[in-house]
């Protein structure tokens, strides 16, 4: 498996960590202010599973990368029975060859995430983490850090950061692939990252690349307004490439801005625009992949 721009090392082992959800997708065909004043509205509703950490997983499997482990939890009850969405994800894993690092969580069911479009133009994401927010006290297990330690990157969910003692033993994942030279990306996410992680900016130079929405890279590296002009985001990302191999930046779901190192600077549609409802979600987090393995 090739290495993307600005990558030396080629991805034959990833390691990837993020939740497991049930997402629960719908689509309403009327603007929000009007079906929330209507108060009910008939629609259909389906269900999958999905979670960025299973997303990226299973889209690693499918550009043929040769080892992919997935580091997360669902839920189980004290027998170490699993819940139907912890126990379909699990039957997933093993059917697509991805290493399960799951964990078993039995404080709490596997995650939920209520997705609903209006009329194509505005959406409304409802998330419970559920076991995704819960580790173990002792850390990672020997067989999750030898998975680390032996791969040639690690993919790293915005939303595995979002609890302390959570984000603590994903930086010991990091540390420990770092050791082997691996590629460290993260997926930044809307929210504030920097008032749940300690030392954030420290953290932050521990990888190598990042995706982002325009508006937190802004917060994270510059100052003033989130930019809107084509030259005011492209000073923007070079500004958060400093020390990193790729910088990724996203002013809208339908155009990114790819800069990395060796100088090559473009942007490009994602066709989010022209996917269904049912389509959009993951789009984004597949794209990220495929930029880090050099498919993009």
């Amino acid at each position: 498996m090739r290495s993307g721009p600005g990558i030396q090392k080629p991805i034959n082992r990833l390691l990837v960590v993020g939740d497991v959800m049930l997402d629960v997708v719908g689509h309403i065909g009327l603007p929000a202010t009007e079906a929330c004043a209507a108060g009910h509205v008939a629609t259909d509703l389906g269900t999958r599973l999905g979670g960025t950490g299973l997303v990226v997983a299973l889209e690693a499997r499918k550009i043929n990368i040769p080892e992919v482990g997935l580091w997360g939890s669902v839920g189980c009850d004290p027998s170490q029975r699993l819940d139907p969405a912890g126990d379909a994800a699990v039957t997933i894993l093993a059917r697509e060859r991805i290493h399960d690092l799951l964990r078993r969580e039995e404080r709490a069911p596997t995650g939920t995430a209520v997705c609903i479009d209006f009329k194509g133009e505005e959406r409304l994401l409802l998330a419970q983490p559920g076991a995704n927010q819960l580790v173990d006290r002792e850390g990672p297990s020997r067989t999750v850090l030898d998975f680390a330690q032996t791969s040639d990157a690690l993919f790293i969910s915005g939303y595995s950061l979002i609890d302390s003692a959570r984000a603590e033993q994903v930086m010991t994942l990091v540390s420990a692939a770092k050791r082997n030279g691996a590629t460290i990306a993260l997926d930044l996410v809307p929210h504030r990252l920097e008032d749940h992680v300690d030392n954030f900016e420290r953290v932050l130079g521990e990888f190598d690349v990042i995706f982002g929405e325009a508006a937190t890279i802004q917060r994270l590296y510059g100052v003033g307004p989130v930019p809107t002009s084509p030259n005011e985001l492209r000073e923007l990302a070079t500004r958060a490439l400093r020390n990193k191999a790729m910088v990724v930046l996203r002013p809208s779901n339908e155009v990114e801005l790819f800069v990395s190192r060796h100088d090559d600077l473009r942007w490009v549609n994602t066709g989010y625009e022209a996917l269904t409802p049912a389509e959009r979600p993951g789009s984004l987090d597949r794209r990220s992949l495929r930029y880090l393995t050099g498919l993009q």
